[in-house]
């Protein structure tokens, strides 16, 4: 089970959710930066809770299917939110991102490989 890493792919969605939809007023901006930096960090997480709590507490063929996804190259997906996260706690950079595209992307779930789907 994925329990774990799902509820941190939920909290993700929300999030993004909440981040305004191109119409803002000025003195959003604060807002903005730091609900980009929750979705970012919420993202990433998915993939440790998923290695390190679920696959911990899974089954031995859970566990299987987590570290051989590991091992193999990134997926798209993962090496832009690996970027954007890079950008925005080692340089503070904000990007301007399509998270409607991003959350479509990272939400489609393939739970019998225990993995998200580039």
């Amino acid at each position: 089970m994925t329990k774990h890493a799902r509820l941190v792919l939920a909290d993700a969605r929300e999030a993004a959710d909440e981040l305004p939809d191109g119409t803002y007023t000025l003195g959003d901006e604060s807002t903005i930066r730091r609900r980009t930096a929750a979705v970012m960090a919420l993202l990433r997480a998915v993939g440790h809770v998923l290695n390190e709590v679920d696959g911990r507490h899974g089954s031995v063929h859970l566990r299987q299917a987590i570290t051989g996804k590991w091992r193999e190259p990134k997926p798209k997906i993962r090496v832009f939110i690996d970027g954007q996260r890079n950008a925005l706690l080692k340089r503070y950079e904000h990007a301007d991102t399509d998270f409607d595209f991003v959350m479509g992307t990272a939400c489609r779930w393939r739970p019998q490989a225990a993995t998200m789907v580039s």
